[in-house]
């Protein structure tokens, strides 16, 4: 993709899968399995909450697309990225 980004990035308390600090974008790839299990949809939502408190995007891509559409993983990534763009034009 040509991207700039960094690995389990650390924003407070938390880590991001991957952040793209010339967006300010962060992207959680969510497993299916641990996606699955009871409360992780209220940690993520308590996590996304406090990024977006600090100023972050935040672009949840579940294993399943990345595994199986992978070009549909990027093309949501691109998507981030360019709608992050506009809003400095």
């Amino acid at each position: 993709l040509n991207l700039n980004y960094e690995t389990q990035y650390k924003i407070g308390r938390y880590y991001a899968d991957a952040f793209l600090p010339n967006h300010s974008v962060v992207i959680e790839f969510d497993g299916d399995y641990w996606h699955s299990k009871k409360g992780i949809k209220t940690y993520d939502e308590k996590r996304d909450k406090f990024m977006k408190k600090k100023g972050y995007s935040i672009v949840r891509i579940p294993e399943h697309v990345v595994m199986k559409t992978p070009e549909i993983a990027k093309q949501i990534i691109l998507d981030a990225t360019n709608q992050m763009a506009f809003l400095f034009i």
